[in-house]
């Protein structure tokens, strides 16, 4: 399956570099103190996919949601899964871009091919706003790890940094922590800085390049 091309600017390279480890949950031009991490901050899967629909402006059809709700399965089958991956997940998945329904980028979901239906797609773990969330059943698989990579390669940054104090749950700040080491090696290989290709790139099947830079007018 063809991914899709990604460009990343030389700032965002030079940024991740300067940030790991000690910045990068805080975002740049700020104390690397000015956090706060609590469990309280952790999401549950059925409030993500709350907080996705709202965000998408999806219309609700059941006042409970699962990855198999109807308004959840027509977004993941008749959306999801017809858009280009950003990466490559195991066993047949993908990480792609989340739409709101006016075609908004409000973040990346993971989707998976059902177990009793390999071609249909159920919702596997959502980055949406500052939301980060795999589904329970999924967990171990390296779902949270990519929808990280993938938000810091579309955005170049985290929707928390913009936080007055950006807050974590213990798991999330230390998956971010985490994924920001191998986004580092990531950026040292396109600014040339190492010829060691990194890991990442060959496990999801990355496709990503240093923007060129502008000529001036």
């Amino acid at each position: 399956m063809v991914v899709r091309q990604l460009t990343v600017t030389r700032d965002f390279c030079e940024t991740m570099l300067l940030l790991y480890p000690e910045q990068i949950l805080s975002g740049p031009g700020r104390d690397a103190d000015d956090i706060f991490i609590d469990p309280i901050f952790a999401a549950t899967f059925p409030k993500a996919m709350e907080d996705f629909c709202a965000d998408a402006e999806i219309q609700r059809v059941v006042p409970e949601l699962t990855p198999l709700s109807p308004e959840i399965h027509l977004e993941t089958n008749g959306n999801m899964a017809w858009r280009e991956p950003i990466l490559l997940l195991p066993d047949g998945g993908r990480v792609v871009e989340a739409l709101a329904t006016d075609g908004r980028p409000i973040g990346v979901a993971a989707i998976m091919p059902r177990e009793d239906d390999i071609n249909t797609f159920q919702l596997a773990g959502l980055f949406t706003g500052s939301a980060l969330c795999v589904n329970d059943p999924m967990r171990g698989h390296g779902i949270g790890k990519a929808l990280v990579i993938a938000r810091f390669l579309l955005d170049e940054e985290l929707p928390t940094w913009e936080h007055d104090t950006p807050a974590y749950s213990p798991a999330g700040a230390g998956l971010i922590v985490h994924v920001a080491s191998c986004l580092a090696d990531l950026a040292g290989f396109l600014l040339g800085k190492t010829d060691r290709r990194p890991e990442i790139m060959d496990r999801f099947k990355i496709n990503v390049t240093l923007e060129e830079p502008r000529p001036c007018p």
